[in-house]
């Protein structure tokens, strides 16, 4: 993967003029839909609209824009124009799987290891029906290099696909892969599952409240007292535990139960669980920052940042960035409140495989205003500053509505507002903005003139007023 990975790098900047013969939007059709859903990886970048369509743009190579060719799209461009609406998107480094109104999934992209489904080509360029699973009601997959995917049919039965090194297909490890979903376990009352992003274990919770993990565990990141990988999934904690968020990151598991408490296990070298220790290893669930109880969680493989009950916001873990405390520096190894007030309602922090040198953060306040710190070397926070690093939480202007949804893949950032408007900014190297260029933009800047295009990175989605 790591040799598959510098290819990767080397040739993506000879590819940055090609011109694309794939047919895009015009402004005027694209400006007509609003969005529930956006993504950046490292490369490329997926949206999902209300109305079902899904958009993809940015670099190419694998196929993973599922346009038909391996050309990068500057711009976005709608995938599988004749097929059905989609309701859930799910992007790995190097690939994509869709879920259907009907529950049908679909994957394209580089299907490495088979985790494109059974009939794929290598690389899928195209989206590609998986037929064995019928109807689904959920689907996830790896972020970052670990190429496996998941599936929950509508009969609660949970089933994997792709690699297998470390037991995450719930398979022996003898088997070292299979492009043919297997069933893990005999459950059938599986709600979600989540995989972490740069290693291989997994966590998935059933209707019932009730967490489970299993894969990759060296690091004790599965929780079941051991440092085996595991193949079948362990509970954790009692079969009275209600979870609501679990969160597998590098080497750790944090998760949070329906009570606001909030959990950890695994192994740490950055005061994640917050103990008081910059190292700390617990191959079973300890809780975290007890006598508190919160309501919201980001979590990054190094630090994270959370809301409690009460609505004060609160951060810990690596420093480098300012993320947890704007006063300190190096490790910041127990709970420090991060902002004054009590009106702090959801936080969002940086993903994707280059999370190790990424540190940005963002909190929605119940109003609706949306603010973010943290690195800021490329734009990413859409604050309009020059400055590569923002100790203190800073109030983002310019969106014209109330932020709903952000996700940061590190270099590039999106929000979705209220309005169900899209806006970016960033790094734009790799036409994660989709506006034909390769500027970067360090602001997030309000687009309701008319005769603006929406093609301008600051206004893709904005409705054309009247």
């Amino acid at each position: 993967m790591i040799e598959k990975e510098k290819q990767l790098c080397a040739s993506l900047l000879m590819m940055l003029l090609i011109v694309t013969p794939f047919t895009v939007l015009s402004d005027d059709q694209f400006c007509a839909g609003t969005w529930s859903y956006v993504a950046f990886d490292d490369y490329s970048a997926v949206g999902l609209a209300t109305n079902g369509s899904l958009y993809a743009w940015g670099v190419n190579q694998f196929g993973q824009l599922g346009t038909g060719t391996n050309i990068y799209q500057t711009t976005p461009a709608i995938v599988n124009p004749s097929g059905p609406d989609m309701v859930q998107v799910a992007d790995s480094l190097y690939y994509v799987l869709s879920r259907a109104a009907n529950g049908s999934v679909y994957g394209w992209g580089s299907n490495w290891y088979g985790s494109v489904g059974p009939a794929a080509a290598t690389p899928q360029y195209t989206p590609l029906r998986i037929n064995t699973l019928g109807a689904c009601t959920f689907i996830n997959v790896h972020h970052g290099p670990v190429a496996t995917s998941y599936a929950i049919k509508a009969a609660g039965t949970l089933w994997a696909f792709g690699q297998n090194y470390h037991g995450q297909l719930g398979q022996p490890l003898s088997t070292s892969q299979s492009s043919t979903p297997v069933k893990i376990g005999t459950a059938t009352d599986w709600k979600s599952v989540w995989p972490a992003s740069r290693d291989a274990h997994v966590c998935g919770i059933k209707n019932n409240g009730n967490l489970y993990c299993w894969g990759e565990n060296y690091y004790g990141q599965v929780g079941d007292g051991s440092s085996t990988d595991r193949i079948t999934p362990f509970r954790i904690g009692s079969a009275t535990d209600n979870f609501t968020v679990v969160a597998p990151v590098l080497y750790g598991t944090i998760a949070l139960k329906s009570d606001g408490t909030l959990w950890g296990w695994g192994t740490t070298w950055w005061g994640l669980f917050a103990d008081g220790q910059n190292y700390s290893s617990s191959a079973v669930p300890k809780q975290i920052a007890a006598g508190k109880t919160f309501k919201s969680i980001a979590v990054h493989d190094n630090y994270m940042i959370a809301v409690d009950t009460s609505g004060k916001l609160w951060g810990w873990g690596d420093n480098t960035f300012f993320v947890p405390n704007s006063a300190a520096v190096g490790i910041q190894n127990t709970p420090h409140q991060v902002a004054t007030g009590t009106a702090w309602a959801s936080v969002y922090v940086s993903v994707g495989s280059q999370m190790n040198a990424i540190g940005s953060a963002f909190a929605i306040k119940t109003n609706g205003d949306l603010f973010a710190w943290g690195s800021n070397d490329q734009g990413q926070l859409g604050l309009g500053l020059a400055a590569s690093i923002v100790n203190v939480p800073t109030k983002v202007n310019g969106l014209g509505a109330d932020a709903a949804f952000v996700y940061s893949g590190g270099y590039d950032s999106g929000v979705i507002t209220v309005n169900g408007e899209l806006f970016v900014t960033g790094w734009n190297n790799f036409n994660l903005l989709g506006d034909g260029t390769i500027n970067a933009s360090n602001s997030f800047e309000a687009c309701t003139d008319r005769s603006l295009k929406c093609t301008s990175h600051v206004c893709h989605a904005r409705r054309l007023r009247e």
